[in-house]
């Protein structure tokens, strides 16, 4: 596989990007060969039917499903190879398949914008000092215990700290 990354206005970049014969023809052999597991043909069982006949009824499926894989594989290895930072999906055009077998296609996306540093050692930072008590953290403490408390039955008389759920009925004049 060749690619070529070249810098377009602003943080657009465009790829242009080539692969070889044998590695289109390889990619169609091994989709075709997942084909065959599944493929039903009259006279065979699934799996067993003869590559040449796969070959003659799905080879343009194959194809375009290669097609697909290639130009998803090769611009990912494209941008860790030009070590580009894409900042959202790739515009993908000019894919052309060609009468020699190799496959090209281009390939526009924009990155994130290259920034340079300036003079920042030295730069003095200054920062509150907080102090934290034991008063504080066991503040803290306590309202976590509460979010994570569970109410669980008591038989018995209500104490200080117990929780009670009544219902109350009450009447006047008899």
């Amino acid at each position: 596989m060749k690619s070529k990354v070249k810098k377009l206005t602003g943080t657009a970049r465009e790829f242009n990007i080539e692969m070889s014969k044998k590695i289109v023809d390889e990619a169609v052999e091994e989709i075709l060969g997942e084909i065959k597991k599944t493929a039903k043909v009259a006279g065979f069982r699934p799996g067993n039917a003869p590559m040449d006949i796969i070959r003659k009824r799905h080879q343009a499926e194959a194809v375009e499903e290669a097609k697909n894989r290639l130009v998803a594989k090769a611009y990912q290895d494209a941008v860790t190879k030009h070590e580009v930072s894409p900042a959202g999906y790739p515009e993908i055009f000019d894919l052309e398949l060609k009468s020699s077998g190799e496959l090209s296609f281009k390939a526009k996306v924009d990155t994130s914008p290259e920034i340079e540093l300036k003079k920042y050692s030295g730069i003095k930072v200054t920062g509150k000092k907080v102090e934290v008590k034991d008063k504080d953290v066991d503040e803290a403490l306590e309202k976590i215990r509460g979010m994570f408390s569970e109410f669980t039955d008591k038989e018995g008389p209500l104490t200080a700290g117990d929780f009670a759920i009544s219902d109350v009925e009450s009447f006047i004049g008899g």
